[in-house]
């Protein structure tokens, strides 16, 4: 009977720990390796920049008085681009007020974010939080539930967006924006008030002239948006305004947008392109730039105004964001637009 070599005893603990032990060091291994790996590719990964982290500014509930008196509400959304900064005056239908366009997800937060937009929403003339005019200490007239009269629309025209251009005037003298890539956005009628407001721009405002020797005074709306539009406003006489101002008709870029499931908005809208196309030159398929008009008349939808606005899947305000970057950021003549400081003839 032969005898086998005799093994060394190996304690039981032993023999379950050596295997595992054997795992924990290869384990232990790759960790190693991953890690290193890990801290190669994040040299290599840019580091994210202080824009990147950087959070829009919040919007601001602004108190503004006109001539008359009239205490103005308007929301105002800060610019994130400095003195590059595009400024937008958003104004609402007459049945409506500045919160049709919610600060969380409506058009000036958008614009604020997509663009880096300076928006100034204010609640028009007897809508909203914008009814109460102060006429001396101890006189007051309150618009609330009143209806408008031809006086009061033009005041709403002429002194009421007067205040508004003074306050996007003072925060481009600040270097927050430049005034002259103003745009103007008008939903329902708001739409005619916006044309309005152009003609005003384009005239001077008060003054009465663009320029005075070096000093420019009007012309700085640079494109406007017409969101349904309903411009029979009899005050407010858009039409002729229309015909007696070349350079609005024949220059100044045009966005019409509407849902086509209504007649009297489609009707409204026809007549206002037909307007413009016949008071314009010819388009030329060739040179993109040619075509200042985009209208929008396909959109699926009986949603107008606001509602159409704030129906995601429409993408309104992602189209009004392409026709802005076309015209203020891309178009060859932006260039000319450039920030300045802005002076008045007796400052």
């Amino acid at each position: 009977m032969s005898l086998s070599p005799h093994r060394l005893y190996e304690p039981r603990f032993w023999v379950f720990w050596k295997p595992l032990l054997g795992w924990m060091a290869l384990v232990l291994a790759v960790s190693v390796f991953l890690s290193s790996t890990h801290r190669a590719l994040a040299q290599d990964k840019p580091e994210a920049t202080k824009d990147d982290e950087k959070e829009l500014p919040q919007p601001e509930t602004i108190d503004l008085v006109s001539e008359d008196g009239l205490q103005i509400k308007a929301t105002y959304y800060p610019g994130t681009k400095g003195e590059e900064s595009i400024p937008v005056i958003l104004l609402h239908g007459f049945k409506g007020s500045r919160m049709d366009f919610p600060e969380e997800q409506g058009l000036g937060h958008f614009l604020q974010e997509k663009l880096g937009c300076a928006v100034i929403v204010p609640d028009l003339r007897g809508h909203g939080d914008s009814t109460l005019i102060k006429i001396s200490a101890k006189r007051q007239e309150d618009l609330k539930n009143k209806k408008l009269q031809p006086a009061q629309l033009e005041k709403m025209a002429t002194q009421d967006l007067l205040v508004l251009r003074n306050y996007l005037w003072k925060k481009n003298n600040e270097k927050k924006l430049n005034i002259d890539k103003l745009t103007v956005i008008g939903v329902d009628e708001g739409a005619s008030l916006a044309l309005r407001y152009v003609a005003y721009d384009a005239g001077g405002y008060e003054d009465g002239q663009a320029r005075v020797g070096p000093l420019k005074l009007g012309r700085f709306v640079k494109a406007v948006v017409l969101i349904s539009p309903l411009t029979n406003v009899p005050a407010l006489k858009i039409a002729l305004l229309m015909r007696n101002l070349p350079e609005v008709r024949h220059d100044l870029p045009l966005m019409i947008a509407l849902g086509n499931k209504s007649k009297d908005r489609v009707a409204e809208a026809e007549r206002l392109n037909s307007l413009f196309l016949k008071l314009r030159p010819p388009a030329d398929d060739n040179k993109p730039e040619s075509h200042t008009i985009w209208y929008f008349s396909k959109i699926e939808t009986p949603l107008q105004g606001a509602k159409l606005l704030a129906e995601p899947s429409l993408k309104v305000p992602e189209k009004i964001a392409s026709f802005m970057s076309t015209w203020l950021v891309k178009n060859f003549d932006a260039k000319d637009w450039s920030w300045a400081e802005r002076k008045r003839p007796y400052e």
